[in-house]
């Protein structure tokens, strides 16, 4: 509240900053084929139980992580939360002992939580490389989708050696990937699909306001994704370190 009195528009921006940090949590639209491949007995009801948990746990994990993390810290609190789960910080609360332990439970469960979402990532990341070359996983033999496979992984791993901290990832991530797949993209096909989607008759005023709802609603997506995204990225080149803190 201080920062934001002080300078409501350097405030205005850092708080815009965030939001592509929080969109990483809600792009994993390029999920929903495999997702749906391995639900059993799949119907729409049951996929979309599936999305509305998916979204709902998202949401509340965020909130609880965000809330804990500014009780227990107050302004001490990093923009990067996870940072302050460390034993240096735990420490002073906990003791010693408890605030060690606490650390290694949380490396260990942030270890297992990056082991699982990988794969997740890395399929589509693997479908697009191909596809791009021309080329579709069931056409390589074992042998180069190995080589493909430990390649992807080496470039991965060189990345996230040459990233300074898991803020400016997430920042840059949801910048670029997460604003397209949210926002431009849907708001593209919501613009070039707005006259297949009216559901009033085709000789009446309605049509047309409606048809131009649509229309200025998809136009409205894109902007907002292109405003979104160019500041997450200006925000994560010139202030890595930008946040709430």
């Amino acid at each position: 509240m201080e920062a934001l009195r002080a300078d409501p528009l350097a405030a205005a921006a850092r708080i815009v900053a965030v939001v592509p940090v929080v969109l990483t949590a809600y792009s994993c639209h390029f999920n929903i084929h495999p997702v749906m491949h391995e639900l059993e007995n799949f119907t729409e009801t049951r996929m979309s139980w599936v999305v509305r948990s998916a979204l709902g746990g998202s949401s509340l994990i965020f909130c609880f992580i965000g809330i804990a993390g500014y009780l227990s810290f107050g302004a001490d609190v990093e923009a990067d939360v996870l940072q302050n789960y460390s034993a240096s910080y735990l420490a002073p609360l906990y003791g010693d002992t408890l605030g060690y332990a606490m650390d290694v439970i949380l490396k260990v469960g942030y270890f297992v939580l990056l082991v699982c979402t990988y794969p997740l990532l890395n399929w589509p990341f693997r479908e697009n490389i191909l596809e791009l070359a021309g080329l579709h996983s069931n056409m390589m033999s074992t042998t180069r989708f190995a080589i493909l496979a430990a390649c992807l992984l080496f470039f991965v791993y060189i990345i996230a050696m040459s990233i300074p901290t898991l803020w400016t990832a997430l920042s840059l991530m949801g910048s670029t990937s997460a604003v397209m797949i949210i926002f431009v993209f849907p708001g593209i096909i919501q613009y070039a699909s707005a006259h297949e989607r009216l559901d009033v008759p085709s000789d009446s005023n309605m049509r047309r306001v409606q048809l131009s709802l649509r229309r200025f609603g998809g136009i409205g997506l894109v902007i907002l994704g292109v405003f979104v995204g160019a500041a997450g990225v200006y925000s994560t080149v010139h202030q890595p370190d930008c946040g709430l803190s």
